[in-house]
């Protein structure tokens, strides 16, 4: 490894605080950009063991570093960045959005704190402006995103699915910013288990499921302790496990007690669970996702917002990684009126090494079609290529 780089410490990479200097391997490739939050134990582990700092890029940081690399303690550099450049930055700004939602489930776990509901619809409404920016952006780069916290990553997808769907729906404003506090807040019930469960071998225990299913109960009294009372907000986090037929959790109500924002937050919360891998359950393809969606439409989820889910978003959503009949494979970067048509850029060629430029493809022009989706286990070191395509696409 070259004099040029040094090894991360744990004061470099603390969990819940973004990282001030991008980590790299030891060939020197991009494992994790700068402004990014470490959300896991996991993450640690694997920035510790493998992970090398730019002492040229860090600049005078690092000759303190370089006499007692230990002390050295990071500072926020949110402060320091250009606000458009934060603006235009997605990724930067989903980490951002990944600290605060950390910040705020700390701080729901102390005695009532009157900040906690201003944090929550301050956030909401930072997502939900974005989605009015820039949607598609938005939902690619949480659909891209399998290395952060589950729980964290999860609520924020769910979030921007909701508002995504409930404005197509003509709710108003006002009703869907508490729909992404509830979705944003939903899993407060077990985020403190989810991570632990999300990477375990072996099947949820029955002590670990019975907990599963107390977790709406659980949230909602969380949050009525720390004086939430919007009935949009709880009724997302009680009623996002129930069903139309009934089967659902923890009450067992059907169709008629649940109202159209739950419908979509059930929908929501289902689309982002099967699309996130666990160490026990096969990841599921973005494709496979919505087929399961449409397949409970009616019984027991709501036929047309799933459908109109669909038409929004595609059935290649932004950010799905697709196969090409050329044996490609590329990055959906925008949707197109033919849904079977979006814009793709590819990554990696036919003989499966990866592009040395990514290219645009257009799929009409171009005589290709999209023959299936990739899961992204299978390409998880393209993540930092897709995320620099992403800003310059943008």
């Amino acid at each position: 490894m070259s004099q040029r780089f040094v090894r991360v410490s744990v004061s470099d990479i603390e969990i819940g605080s973004p990282l001030t200097e991008s980590i790299f391997n030891s060939g020197g490739d991009l494992l994790l950009r700068k402004g990014r939050m470490i959300t896991t134990d996991r993450q640690q582990r694997i920035l510790l063991k493998q992970g090398y700092v730019d002492r040229v890029s860090a600049g005078s940081s690092f000759s303190r570093s370089n006499q007692n690399h230990d002390s050295y303690r990071p500072a926020a550099t949110s402060s320091s960045r250009n606000r458009k450049e934060q603006d235009e930055d997605i990724f930067l700004l989903v980490s951002q959005w990944l600290n605060r939602l950390f910040q705020l489930f700390n701080l729901s776990q102390k005695e009532q704190n009157v900040d906690f509901s201003y944090q929550v619809l301050q956030l909401a409404l930072d997502i939900q402006l974005q989605c009015q920016r820039r949607s598609d952006t938005v939902l690619a780069a949480l659909q891209m995103d399998h290395d952060n916290h589950y729980g964290l990553i999860h609520a924020l997808h769910c979030a921007v699915i909701c508002e995504v769907i409930a404005k197509g729906e003509h709710i108003t404003q006002l009703e869907r910013v508490s729909m992404i506090a509830g979705a944003l807040t939903h899993d407060f019930g077990i985020i403190s288990m989810q991570d632990a469960l999300h990477q375990q071998a072996e099947k949820p225990s029955d002590e670990q499921w019975e907990l599963i299913h107390q977790h709406p109960d659980k949230g909602e009294a969380l949050l009525r302790e720390q004086g939430i009372d919007d009935p949009v907000w709880l009724a997302l986090v009680r009623y996002h496990h129930e069903r139309l037929d009934g089967s659902g959790y923890p009450d067992g109500v059907g169709s008629a007690q649940l109202s159209i924002p739950v419908r979509i937050m059930s929908i929501a919360d289902t689309y982002t669970a099967i699309t996130r891998p666990t160490a026990f359950r096969k990841e599921s393809t973005v494709n496979s996702a919505l087929r399961v969606l449409y397949t409970e439409g009616d019984q027991k989820l709501d036929r047309h917002l799933v459908e109109r889910f669909i038409k929004r978003v595609g059935i290649y959503p932004c950010g799905s990684l697709v196969r090409l009949s050329n044996r490609e494979v590329a990055v959906v970067v925008e949707q197109n009126k033919e849904m079977k048509l979006p814009k793709v850029t590819a990554l990696v060629a036919a003989n499966s090494h990866p592009l040395a430029k990514p290219q645009p493809r257009d799929l009409e022009t171009d005589g290709l079609q999209i023959v299936g989706v990739e899961p992204y286990g299978k390409y998880r070191s393209l993540q930092p290529a897709m995320e620099t395509l992403w800003g310059n696409y943008l």
